[in-house]
């Protein structure tokens, strides 16, 4: 069967699953211009008048209404209006409704004459009345319900403002209020409005859903069982005839409406049956018949069933055969069957009415008061709790499912009912999985069961299963349409449009008024970048369901893409309204609040989608639980520059089978301590190039479609666009000036296949006048993903630069004429595919080019002889060409054993070619001589390194001698040709021990090879541990082994538990780190993080520009402790603040105070502003402590920097300024002895969209 008893009567109450009737085979009545408004949903026998032939008539969906129609209901009827401003109204039965005018504007007067209307009218729109017999209700923006009864008219406002008014007077009604006007008198108030939200807003039941809830058999759960497995032991010749009728009430029950039929045609061949038995089969056949809109059929199977059946199943014919009348011929008001206190099935039948043609509440009241004759009955305490959980009565729920359980816990409506309830209040995901598999176990031709179980399955992300279970509901039932749009929603948020527009055509046919339906053609025509037409139906959804805060979401986003941010404002409020426990909602208003700026709003709700997360309990109340969630609050977080606190919640909801755990990663960086870049000052945690780019693939290959996202609107869903931004701007540094400019193209769609596309360039130059060489830098990116199919994707990316200057410095005349050249070109092509749950296979090949050449003059700072030569210097020239050629080859593993236990392991092979060709020699000079002569490097290099001050005069006159001042710099060539390659293995395993407790632990070995040499193989272990030992205090530890360089191009996991080593130069050897972080939210205001870190670097070496001599530290040792605090303050500010002491040591001369280049002392205070008129501003002072040099006994001053940046854009994004300017107050800072940093610098650009 379709829908078994397993939730057996909110499966018919539940307005947001399952069908409303649809009639069959009617058109609508074709209308001319000016049409006002649609007909979304019906239910039974509604009819209207048109205004151009005032007959009525039935009402088919999709009827277009105009002014001057009267819209009737029945007793038993319900309709949904959607009119052209995107009214909706809901017309209760018994009512009777007026057009009675469209205005130009698109506004609408109704006339309400007798019944109930309820209305939900767009903010800001072209406002709505509606005219009593008492009085007028003037509505704009809002949702209402109105009742006229008699000469009375009563008003209750859900949300926003309504006045009530009449010639007597006037009342303003707001939120929560209700007044009431009586013919003659003034509008009063009267009542706060209060109950079940959804009551108020009429529920939406199907009737047809009735046939499914009531047991094809007499029997029990426990006696069907053990009757199925009594029969089916049987061989189908030996069966008697009570047998046979037996099997096919099983066979529908169990197997489904096509073995049921079958079942049916087998017990007539078997022999004769009595008029008891066929009377069985035929009222099986009447609920066939009935399920596939035949009423008539069905009307007279079960008439003719009922003088042959007996107790039970005589009171279920009846029933039906009462829904049946209804349906076949809604014109008629059929009576109900007279209710019987003594029979079960009389009590559900009563129920299933009342909830039709009352509440849902006056269901429960029906069910509660016949518990104590049939309380003993396990699926009938189901019963209670599933309508109890559909109108928010957890406690009574949970009561009935309790003794339910405790009757019967194999019964497949206990199972269905547990689930459910264990899925929605008590966050225990595993434990629904485990009764949703167990009723497609007992249940195995139940329909619904596998729907259930696919949306399970893809709740926890195991879309591969998921689709397995749609599939199979599908096939089970290819009329239900209920499977097909949850399966075409599945494949939407797969990518497939192309086939989830088959289901949801095939949806709709089957059901022309189904709210699921409208909500997957909508999402549809979102991703196929209709947005009006994607309005249209999401609001048509919304209309027929307006209780669904998950349709109410979806509409608020199209509305959001549309551009109309009051509308998705609105409709995210009433979706919060109506589901104050998703926390999708809240995401999608922080997301929405973070586009317009709201940086406060942004991270109240991301907060609150966490926390509604982790009030489900169960499996979704540790943080970790929230990874959706926890990206999103860690960008709303980052947008106010509180990045420790964006840091934090990146690291407690990774999850390393999502895409967007890992570009938190990538943007959560390293501290690089050392202060050697010439660059601008930046001390805070940077996402270097290396082990960044490795997590933004590792993203990227299991989100392919994430590489373009529209500039110009959050991306709920990911719609086809083609963008481009085109920016150009100026530079000033000091006395120079320079430009730069920008072009980005991105581009996503679906044909043939999904796909996104991000092509940039930029540029920039900037004319020195200290030097001989201008600074270019030109660099292009071609980035793009595709789903090759359901579990395959590809990854490629492309980038190109080159670079030209940045090698001379203002006050050293000696770097006048140094010039520098380069060419770089990174390529990688990745594919990934999924084998199941948490199951995972991840490839790469990477590909780098560079090309360099250079003319630098360099000082050498060992002294030459002071005592006998006090002003002679010595200077070395270098010009030379460099290649370099790599290749590597990854795989990875990403597997998970449970929920609990990820391990990731992978193996990569690089292969690299290294050529240069350089000409160096040595200039040794003193102006108060003649000593002007030059050497070939090469040739003295020994020599030189062997000098010491100390050394003897003959020692001195030796060294001189080899120095010729007629020697030339070509003579001095040096050509060097390398090939090396490394292979890396790797296993890491990371682990959830309990709530709040995790660990990881890797293993890596390495081998390299150079030329013919075979290296020998290292060990590098990794371990840490993570401690949530109270809300809000998050303790890790970690020890790492690292080498810097393989943290490149890597599918390797390339941190523990979110911990990573301060960065040391790429050039140095093997590092040891020892981490200690301990992460504080104290309120929801204040974060702070502290941490210690410990490395041991085998042979650090620093690069000093300028200087010949780079810094090697065979042994260094580097203790530093950091105290960071992030402040929320609140009104659009956020202000951060850190402060670093550092410890160092190393086996260098001098370095027993501290190595060189490291500040002991580092902090940076800042203030971020955010503005919604799409204004950020950030301005941050950094203190550099005093530090040593590469020369000995000569310091580093510290320095105060101040910075100082902006951006503004327009309100349609079109237009996009950026401004910055760092080192306001031109403060001078040495990176190394005479070698200056940058010094004020002042940037603008301005970006053009379209």
């Amino acid at each position: 069967m379709s829908r078994s008893r397993n939730s057996v009567l909110a499966a018919a109450l539940a307005a947001a699953s399952f069908l409303t009737v649809a009639a069959a085979g009617a058109d609508p009545l074709p209308r001319t211009p000016a049409i006002s408004g649609q007909v979304v949903q019906t239910r039974v026998g509604e009819e209207f008048e048109p205004v151009e032939d005032p007959v009525l008539r039935g009402v088919e969906v999709r009827q277009d209404v105009k002014a001057g129609d009267v819209i009737r209901t029945n007793a038993y009827g319900q309709i949904a209006l959607l009119f052209a401003d995107r009214t909706q109204v809901r017309v209760a039965r018994n009512s009777t409704l007026v057009v009675k005018d469209v205005r130009a504007d698109g506004g609408v007067t109704l006339g309400l004459e007798t019944g109930q209307i309820f209305a939900r009218a767009t903010r800001g729109g072209s406002g709505v009345s509606v005219d009593t017999a008492a009085a007028t209700a003037a509505i704009r923006g809002t949702d209402w319900t109105m009742t006229v009864a008699g000469s009375r008219t009563t008003l209750s406002v859900i949300e926003g403002v309504v006045d009530l008014s009449n010639a007597q007077g006037s009342v303003t009604v707001r939120e929560g209020e209700s007044a009431a006007a009586t013919l003659g008198s003034a509008p009063t108030k009267v009542v706060i409005a209060g109950g079940d939200l959804r009551e108020q807003v009429l529920f939406n039941l199907s009737l047809r859903n009735a046939f499914e809830l009531f047991p094809s058999s007499s029997l029990d759960a426990r006696e069907t069982l053990a009757e199925a497995r009594r029969v089916d032991a049987i061989p189908p010749e030996r069966r008697t005839a009570a047998d046979r009728v037996l099997a096919a009430e099983i066979a529908y029950e169990r197997d489904g409406r096509v073995e049921a039929a079958s079942a049916i045609a087998e017990a007539r061949r078997g022999g004769r049956l009595s008029a008891g038995e066929e009377a069985r089969l035929q009222l099986l056949e009447g609920q066939i018949a009935a399920y596939e809109r035949r009423y008539g059929d069905a009307v007279r199977l079960f008439g003719r069933a009922e003088p042959g059946l007996e107790g039970e199943r005589r009171v279920k014919a009846r029933y039906l055969a009462y829904y049946a009348r209804s349906l076949a011929d809604p014109s008629k008001s059929a009576a109900p069957p007279k209710a019987d206190p003594a029979s079960l099935t009389s009590v559900i039948g009563e129920a299933v009415t009342a909830a039709f043609l009352q509440s849902p509440r006056e269901s429960l009241r029906i069910l509660q008061a016949a518990e104590p004759r049939f309380g003993d009955n396990a699926e009938f305490q189901a019963s209670i709790a599933d309508v109890a959980f559909l109108i928010n009565e957890e406690a009574i729920g949970e009561r009935a499912l309790e003794k339910a359980v405790a009757l019967d816990p194999n019964a497949p409506g206990v199972l269905a009912s547990r689930a459910g309830y264990r899925a929605r209040f008590k966050g225990d995901a595993k434990g629904a999985l485990a009764d949703a598999r167990e009723v497609t176990r007992l249940t195995p031709g139940d329909s619904g069961a596998w729907d259930t179980l696919a949306g399970l399955e893809l709740e926890r992300g195991a879309t591969r299963e998921a689709e397995v279970a749609y599939r199979r509901a599908i096939e089970l039932d290819p009329n239900d349409p209920t499977s097909r749009a949850n399966y075409a929603l599945f494949l939407l948020g797969q990518s497939r449009n192309a086939e989830a527009k088959v289901e949801i055509d095939a949806a709709l046919a089957l059901d022309s008024a189904f709210d699921v339906g409208y909500v997957a053609k909508g999402t549809q025509q979102l991703a196929a970048g209709d947005t009006q037409g994607a309005l249209d139906n999401l609001t048509r959804a919304t209309a027929a369901n307006p209780t669904s805060g998950d349709w109410l979401a979806l509409l608020g986003s199209a509305y959001a893409i549309a551009g109309d941010i009051q509308a998705a404002e609105q409709s995210f409020e009433i979706s919060d309204r109506f589901d104050p426990r998703n926390p999708t909602i809240a995401q999608f208003r922080s997301a929405l609040a973070l586009d317009q700026y709201q940086a406060d709003e942004a991270i109240r709700f991301a907060r609150q989608s966490v926390d509604r997360t982790r009030a489900r309990g169960g499996d979704y109340e540790p943080i970790e639980s929230s990874r959706d969630t926890g990206t999103a609050l860690g960008s709303a977080y980052r947008f106010l520059s509180l990045d420790a606190w964006g840091r934090y919640y990146g690291d407690r909801v990774f999850d390393p089978f999502s895409a967007a755990s890992y570009f938190d990663q990538a943007l959560s960086g390293s501290v690089t301590p050392f202060f050697v870049s010439t660059g601008l000052v930046d001390p805070d945690p940077v996402s270097d190039s290396g082990s960044a780019f490795a997590s933004t693939i590792q993203g990227s290959l299991l989100d392919p479609l994430s590489l373009a996202s529209s500039s110009f609107h959050p991306a709920f869903v990911r719609a086809p666009l083609n963008e481009v931004e085109i920016g150009g701007g100026a530079t000033f540094a000091g006395h120079d000036v320079g430009g730069n400019g920008t072009a980005t193209y991105q581009s996503l769609g679906y044909g043939p296949l999904p796909y996104s596309l991000t092509l940039s360039a930029s540029g920039s130059t900037i004319d020195r006048s200290f030097a001989d060489q201008d600074d270019e830098a030109i660099n292009g990116a071609a980035l793009f993903g595709f789903q090759a199919g359901p579990n395959d994707r590809v990854v490629g990316s492309f980038t190109g630069a080159h670079n030209e200057g940045g090698s001379a410095f203002q006050g050293l005349p000696l770097t006048t004429s140094d010039r520098q050249d380069g060419d770089s070109f990174t390529g990688l092509l990745g594919w990934s595919h999924t084998f199941g749950y948490r199951n995972v296979l991840n490839a790469a090949v990477f590909g780098t080019v560079v090309d360099r050449s250079q003319f630098d003059a360099s000082l050498i700072d060992t002294p030459f002889f002071p005592d006998t030569f006090p002003d002679a210097n010595l200077r070395y020239d270098l010009d030379g060409d460099t290649k370099d050629r790599r290749i590597q080859a990854g795989v990875s593993h990403l597997y998970g054993i449970g929920d609990d236990v990820v391990l990731r392991y992978g193996g990569e092979f690089g292969y690299e070619r290294q050529k240069a060709d350089s000409i160096g020699d040595l200039t040794l000079s003193d102006p108060t001589t003649v000593l002007n002569a030059r050497a070939c490097f090469d040739a003295v290099s020994q020599r030189f390194a062997a000098l010491n001050p100390n050394q003897g005069l003959d020692e001195l006159l030796s060294f001189l001698a080899l120095f010729d001042p007629a020697s030339r710099p070509s003579n001095c060539s040096t050509d060097t040709d390398e090939d090396s390659g490394v292979g890396r293995l790797w296993l890491d395993a990371r682990a959830d021990l309990a709530p709040g407790l995790q660990a990881e632990g890797a293993l890596f070995a390495e081998r390299a090879l150079s030329g013919d040499e075979d290296g020998d193989t290292d060990l590098s272990p990794r371990v840490g541990l993570a401690w949530a030992p109270i809300e809000g205090q998050y303790l890790r530890a970690a020890f790492l082994s690292t080498v810097p360089t393989a943290e490149f191009n890597t599918l390797a996991p390339v941190d523990v538990l979110g911990l990573r080593p301060d960065a040391v130069p790429t050039t140095s050897g093997r590092t040891d780190t020892v981490i200690l972080r301990w992460d504080s939210e104290w309120t929801e205001r204040f974060f702070t993080s502290t941490e210690y870190q410990h490395q041991s670097v085998d042979g650090l070496e620093l690069t000093v520009p300028v200087y010949l001599n780079s810094v090697l530290v065979p042994d260094a040792q580097i203790d530093r402790l950091s105290v960071t605090g992030n402040l929320w303050i609140g009104g659009g500010f956020g202000a951060f603040a850190t402060y670093s002491h550092v410890w160092s040591s190393g086996d260098l001369d001098g370095a027993r105070n501290g190595l060189p280049f490291l500040p002991e002392d580092l902090a940076r205070i800042g203030l971020t502003y955010v503005s919604p008129e799409r204004l950020r501003l950030t301005v941050a002072e950094t203190y550099i402590g005093e530090r040593s040099s590469n020369v000995v006994d000569a310091s580093l001053d510290d320095a105060f920097v101040t910075d100082l940046s902006g951006s503004w854009e327009t309100q349609d994004r079109h237009l996009a300024l950026e401004v910055g300017a760092f080192n306001l107050f031109d403060e001078d800072i040495e990176v190394a002895p005479l070698v200056p940093a940058v010094g004020r610098t002042v940037t603008a650009t301005l970006k053009a969209r379209f």
